[in-house]
């Protein structure tokens, strides 16, 4: 009996303090909850913001490089057949065998075929 007693003796006062302690300390877990998973939705949106991002400058500048390659065969290319023009006249194997060897050096230059007039192998690297 001398428990009741205590507890009688607190009042009102000491069971309203438990019962305001214990509804903030719900909504403190609510607030965390709902906080964590809101955090958790915007970083998703981050992420995924960025990674869009990327892939949309990766592809731009995909393009730009290509273009760029395009470019530099195609200015190779006239320099090449300048050059080589020459040595077809003069039927100059040897100094095309040195063109060609010199043109294979590009990375971006797989193989050449040089043909004659008739369509027939003249040389090729």
């Amino acid at each position: 009996m001398k428990i009741k007693d205590r507890i009688k003796k607190f009042g009102i006062s000491l069971k309203t303090a438990i019962a305001c302690g214990i509804v903030v300390f719900i909504l403190l877990v609510i607030n965390t909850l709902v906080a964590n998973r809101l955090q958790s939705g915007f970083s998703r949106g981050m992420i995924d913001e960025y990674e869009r991002s990327q892939t949309e400058a990766l592809n731009i500048q995909s393009v730009k490089l290509k273009k760029n390659l395009t470019s530099n065969i195609l200015i190779n290319l006239e320099i090449f057949n300048s050059i080589a023009s020459t040595a077809l006249y003069n039927f100059d194997q040897d100094g095309l065998k040195t063109l060609l060897q010199s043109f294979m050096k590009f990375e971006e230059i797989v193989a050449i075929k040089v043909v004659d007039t008739d369509g027939k192998p003249f040389g090729a690297a």
